[in-house]
């Protein structure tokens, strides 16, 4: 009898721990579940951030800032007017430091079209003013960066036409790093991938006209990271 009650409260002590084994990683489960969640969103709030900034930058400066190479995290541009990738620039866009890092915080990775980091005078072609004047606007023949969709086998490589602009910037994950080929940025975008064309940028960032408004009312724009489209009203001609 000594001996049975003995097994059966060696068979509840297991019971016991078997539910608090359960209960245990239930929650340990939900708990690692919601880091991950916290860390997603973190990850896509602080590139929001960045692009707003990099807005803000376009508009007071006509230019995109360059990459910042800082080993030490001093989060300043760099001064190679011909680098295309590095990191956020954090200082020179007037930002924080935790609001350029991923939900690891690890620094985020930021690409620019390095023609669009030129000292323009302005954002826009202005026909009636004469003289050799740059702007950011300005015909891009050689696009050095090249979006590649995971599902597909060519580069997107967006010409300046109508319809279609060239890709002005990047912000990835460390994750994620570009390949490097022949002198272009090749970006398969990640589920955080934000690349940005120059007239979306433009439309949707600055609250302006995309390049090339003299020559349409309406322009078809794809959204970032999407095959999907759609038709914008262009805001009036900036020299009116």
């Amino acid at each position: 009898m000594k001996l049975k009650k003995q097994g059966s409260l060696l068979l509840e002590i297991a019971i016991g721990i078997s539910v608090i084994g359960l209960i245990s990683g239930f929650f340990l489960t939900r708990g690692m579940i919601a880091t991950k969640s916290m860390r997603e969103q973190k990850t896509r709030n602080n590139i929001e951030i960045v692009t707003s900034a990099l807005a803000s930058y376009l508009s007071t400066n006509k230019r995109l800032p360059r990459p910042s190479l800082s080993v030490d995290g001093n989060g300043f541009e760099s001064s190679d007017v011909d680098i295309a990738v590095g990191n956020v620039p954090f200082n020179t866009l007037g930002i924080t430091e935790r609001n350029s890092v991923d939900g690891h915080g690890r620094p985020l990775i930021y690409i620019v079209e390095p023609k669009l980091t030129k000292n323009f005078v302005r954002i826009y072609d202005n026909p009636d003013e004469l003289g050799d004047i740059s702007y950011f606007c300005e015909d891009v023949v050689t696009p050095k960066i090249k979006i590649i969709h995971r599902s597909g086998t060519n580069a997107r490589n967006m010409s300046n036409t109508r319809n279609k602009d060239i890709v002005a910037f990047v912000i990835d994950t460390a994750d994620n790093k570009p390949l490097i080929s022949d002198g272009f940025v090749v970006v398969k975008p990640s589920i955080y991938t934000a690349w940005m064309q120059r007239n979306f940028f433009l439309i949707h960032y600055l609250k302006n006209c995309p390049c090339n408004y003299e020559h349409a009312p309406i322009a078809t724009m794809t959204l970032p990271g999407t095959a999907h489209t759609e038709e914008i009203t262009v805001l009036p001609d900036p020299f009116s």
